[in-house]
């Protein structure tokens, strides 16, 4: 018999925080708001269950964390550097991870060389004033 434990609910409310600074602060600096809005209608960085929440074990929740943080950060990074094929790898592989755990995450890393430049684009997500109690 093997015992393990489930993830926290602090941890499941980090992982939805990273997801949502994902969502609305990070990607749409670098992806078109109309392109967003197809992948967000396949499911981007959205979990497959009915419930749209991460479920899972305390070791598989530090293992999204810790891929969604790296992801995010090596965006942030390549973004402002020159060189970024030192990270192409570990940015493939952290990716990697995040689809695994059954979210939609299909950008390659040349996707973030370049930002957007601002021009008025509004946040393609918000977050939700109430929750429906299940």
């Amino acid at each position: 018999m093997k015992i393990v434990f489930s993830s926290t609910d602090e941890q499941e409310q980090e992982i939805e925080t990273i997801l949502f600074n994902l969502r609305s602060t990070i990607l749409p600096s670098y992806i078109l708001s109309q392109d967003l809005d197809k992948y967000n209608e396949m499911g981007l960085l959205q979990f497959s269950n009915y419930s749209n929440k991460y479920n899972g074990t305390l070791r598989e929740a530090y293992q999204l964390m810790t891929a969604l943080q790296t992801v995010a950060t090596i965006i942030d990074y390549v973004s402002k550097s020159v060189e970024c094929q030192q990270y192409e790898d570990l940015f493939n592989r952290n990716a990697q991870i995040i689809n695994n755990f059954g979210l939609f995450f299909p950008f390659t890393l040349q996707c973030f060389r370049n930002r957007i430049p601002a021009n008025g684009y509004v946040f393609t997500f918000a977050e939700a004033e109430n929750q429906i109690i299940c």
